[in-house]
């Protein structure tokens, strides 16, 4: 799962500070921050809203800054096709 969060980052150190906050939270592969745009790019199995408090309650305020989808593909037996079933919503907080 890819989730974007929108975080301001005004230092170097408030950077350091939001990497290792969200890197302390089970089920994250990796973590990305672009400075030009001030996104967090989360990839793994994570809930966002964890990651979401986890930051709040460090005075690092975050919201997603879009919507991710998780898809499953499934192969139908019969035809040998894939299905692509939608799984899953990260709503936008």
């Amino acid at each position: 799962m890819k989730i974007v969060l929108k975080v301001a980052i005004t230092c170097k150190k408030c950077k350091t500070c939001v990497l290792g906050i969200a890197s302390k939270v089970k089920g994250i592969k990796s973590l990305t921050y672009d400075d030009e745009k001030s996104t967090l790019t989360v990839v793994g199995d994570v809930d966002v809203v964890v990651i979401v408090e986890h930051l709040r309650k460090a005075k690092h305020p975050a919201e997603v800054s879009h919507k991710c989808y998780v898809y499953s593909f499934v192969t139908s037996f019969q035809s040998n096709s894939k299905i692509k079933i939608p799984l899953q919503e990260i709503p936008s907080i």
